[in-house]
């Protein structure tokens, strides 16, 4: 972060947790559910079953299915073929209930990324990159936090993201169905979770964990700053172009954590990494960056 933001941290004592509707990559935490078919789709599989239904090659569960396919079961053949032509007849109403289907759960996803609120840690301090991407260029801070059961840490609540070529995973057409026809109860934070820690290979140089909980204010803020517990900041490493003044600021706010070491980068030439030594130590014994 900037030694600005760090002024502010250090101040606070406050993290900031963001919603993705600010995050600098558009992909991450997609801002509405795009599904890879529509309402005919729905429409046309829900029928498919339906059928399967009348004909006894598959078990219904909903009463009003079961119904269905005991009164076809008792039925003689010719019989069966003009139910099956009332179901084909009944394709306009499934389609309104598969465009509701679609509609429900995406409004549903929409509402849910309003109130997301992460927090984005990553596993390294040393990345060339991420001192310039988010540190101003090398003139800002790098924060290390210490993770413990006992004092209940937020950062135990991180996950790591999942890098690759291939979007999350949305609930595939059948799925979509037996939910619709009750034959099973999908657990859709399972789509959820691909959905929070999935990105693109592009960034894999930032070895992201993220924290993620959900606001409940009714605020138009795209961020809530959070209470971090003192004693999980462990570590404070300047940047190699910090300003005087600027680590002056972090130095006279340092008193308040207990287990904090200050350290100082500076660029590596023959590793090509930014490299911390420590200035500083206070409370526990320094960890390594």
């Amino acid at each position: 972060m900037s030694a600005e933001v760090t002024r502010i941290v250090l101040e606070t004592g406050k993290l900031r947790w963001s919603s993705p509707l600010i995050f600098n990559d558009p992909f991450d935490v997609p801002r509405a559910l795009e599904l890879p078919f529509n309402e005919a789709d729905i429409a046309a599989a829900l029928e498919k079953r339906i059928r399967e239904y009348v004909l006894g090659t598959a078990e219904p569960v909903a009463p009003w299915a079961i119904e269905l396919a005991n009164a076809a079961r008792s039925q003689p053949p010719h019989k069966r073929d003009l139910l099956l032509n009332i179901v084909h007849a009944s394709v306009p109403d499934l389609l309104v209930q598969g465009r509701r289907a679609i509609a429900g759960f995406q409004s549903g996803w929409t509402e849910k990324v309003k109130h997301l609120r992460i927090l984005c840690y990553s596993a390294i301090g040393d990345s060339p990159p991420m001192w310039a991407h988010y540190a101003s260029g090398r003139a800002g801070v790098v924060l290390q936090f210490a993770s413990s059961d006992e004092r209940e840490s937020s950062s135990l609540l991180a996950t790591p993201v999942i890098y690759r070529a291939e979007p999350p995973t949305v609930p595939l057409l059948d799925r979509w169905v037996r939910s619709f026809l009750q034959e099973e109860a999908p657990d859709w934070n399972e789509y959820f979770h691909e959905y929070y820690y999935v990105k693109s290979v592009d960034w894999k140089y930032e070895q992201e964990y993220r924290s993620i909980t959900a606001s409940l204010e009714e605020s138009d803020a795209l961020h809530t700053d959070v209470p971090f517990i003192p004693e999980d900041l462990t570590g404070v490493i300047l940047g190699p172009a910090i300003s005087s003044d600027e680590e002056a600021m972090v130095r006279l706010h340092l008193g308040r954590y207990p287990n904090v070491q200050l350290y100082r980068a500076r660029d590596d030439h023959l590793s090509r990494r930014v490299v911390a030594d420590l200035v500083l130590t206070r409370g526990a014994p320094p960890r390594c960056p």
